[in-house]
């Protein structure tokens, strides 16, 4: 049976857990309004380091893309697939122009990006973007930094990047912005500490970088007052955490501590500047991607 639940929010992920192999094609939902986890259709296919984010912010165009990611051979995939929120089923989209893993995603300027990562020869600062009415994929201007592990958010219609890694030896604190009418990207002031595998949500007119490789610190970012100020640090260090945004708060799964994939989910309310748990995932996560949808269907 289905029914509507406009006002509860479901944070889809896709658990894909093994690093050495393709990971898990199983998803999971979070219900906020109940508190709890309920299973939805499987991945066609295993993926690992994949990226996901909503095409549309209309309730007709409700769908999820999940794009990238290691596939089960270990190899950086081309592959994509939408999740239609109407129907609850995935279907095969257009693949990228570009294999990648570790990528970051953001519903910007009215498409849906997917930035960096590493290819199978190198870590790359390429971008593309997805037209759904035309199931196509569109290169846009490079970052000026390559990287993986980023945080990728949109704020007053510009696509905003932050953290990651690069070459594998290097941690960056290194922000840019992309505006698609001048087809540019844009160099900003960089956070108070580098941060790969890091979330990043925009709220109220801010940013919030969170967590990240050895880390629990939060930075929230204004670009009126141009500076990035700590706040409240989560429970849980972690990572290559989890986030995304629904109302007031922040939600935080998932993720590595010392080398052990995490069940801990957090809050962060943002009115309040705190943190408190959630519950738990059903079992430890960790690669995964996840994004958050109103009005999702059951």
């Amino acid at each position: 049976m289905i029914r509507s639940c406009p006002r509860s929010s479901r944070a889809l992920y896709s658990a894909l857990e093994d690093y050495r192999y393709g990971g898990e094609t199983e998803c999971l939902a979070y219900v906020t309004t109940a508190d709890k986890w309920v299973p939805l259709a499987n991945l066609p296919v295993g993926k690992v380091n994949a990226t996901t984010c909503p095409t549309g912010l209309l309730e007709r165009d409700r769908s999820i893309i999940i794009a990238g990611g290691r596939d089960i051979n270990g190899r950086a995939s081309r592959s994509a697939y939408k999740f239609d929120c109407n129907y609850l089923v995935w279907k095969p989209i257009a693949s990228l122009l570009q294999k990648r893993e570790g990528s970051g995603s953001a519903f910007s300027s009215g498409h849906a990006f997917v930035v960096g990562g590493r290819t199978p020869q190198e870590w790359t600062n390429s971008v593309e973007y997805f037209n759904p009415i035309a199931n196509k994929w569109t290169e846009i201007s490079p970052m000026k930094h390559s990287r993986e592990g980023c945080g990728v958010a949109s704020l007053h219609d510009k696509l905003w990047v932050v953290g990651g890694n690069q070459y594998g030896n290097s941690d960056l604190d290194i922000v840019e912005w992309y505006e698609l009418k001048k087809d540019k990207w844009t160099q900003a002031i960089p956070l108070n500490e580098p941060r790969w595998g890091c979330g990043l949500v925009s709220s109220g007119g801010a940013l919030y970088a969170i967590g990240g490789y050895r880390t629990d610190t939060v930075e929230r970012f204004d670009p009126r007052e141009g500076r990035w100020e700590y706040l409240e640090s989560m429970e849980v260090r972690r990572d290559k955490v989890n986030v995304a945004l629904f109302g007031d708060y922040v939600y935080a799964f998932g993720g590595w501590i010392d080398g052990s994939r995490l069940t801990a989910m957090e809050q962060y309310d943002i009115r309040n500047n705190s943190w408190s748990y959630c519950e738990p995932l059903p079992h430890s996560k960790a690669g995964v991607a996840m994004t958050s949808l109103y009005g999702l269907q059951k």
